[in-house]
């Protein structure tokens, strides 16, 4: 690991080095504000309050979240756990969902047509890791036995 650089702004201590550039707290904190809210589309990180904690350890700082605020004591850029855990519950939300459609009765027209678009999501959300091979495979077994059941 390459040693933290001082703070290329203020002169200060490093906190983070970035690209050639070294960041205190306050600057690399200042630095990853600016970035827009879709930065952090997979969970917010830690930016520093500016309260220093070596009660914590040497790099630890009162924390707030970019993306939802939540506060706690950690390092800086820390991988916020309120974000991972409404990320994981949103992703399985998801996964139940699509594995469980609600689709047209096997005698409406529609049905053709919405069991082809509920494929693409469900293809996609495969590709994407949302949901597994074997869910996928499962979940289209299921609605083809319903099918053939109905018909």
């Amino acid at each position: 690991m390459t040693p933290l650089w001082p703070c290329s702004q203020c002169g200060a201590p490093g906190a983070r080095n970035i690209a050639a550039h070294g960041y205190c707290a306050t600057h690399a904190t200042d630095l990853y504000r600016s970035l827009p809210v879709e930065a952090w589309r997979d969970g917010g990180r830690g930016l520093s309050t500016g309260q220093h904690r070596p009660d914590h350890g040497p790099e630890f700082h009162d924390l707030r979240c970019a993306l939802c605020g939540a506060t706690w004591v950690g390092t800086l850029l820390e991988s916020c756990q309120w974000c991972r855990d409404r990320i994981d519950a949103q992703r399985a939300t998801q996964a139940r969902l699509l594995l469980n459609p609600h689709l047209p009765s096997v005698d409406n027209p529609n049905r053709v047509g919405a069991i082809v678009e509920w494929g693409r999501r469900l293809a996609h959300a495969t590709q994407t890791g949302v949901v597994t091979e074997t869910d996928a495979h499962h979940a289209i077994n299921r609605i083809e036995g319903n099918h053939d059941r109905a018909a």
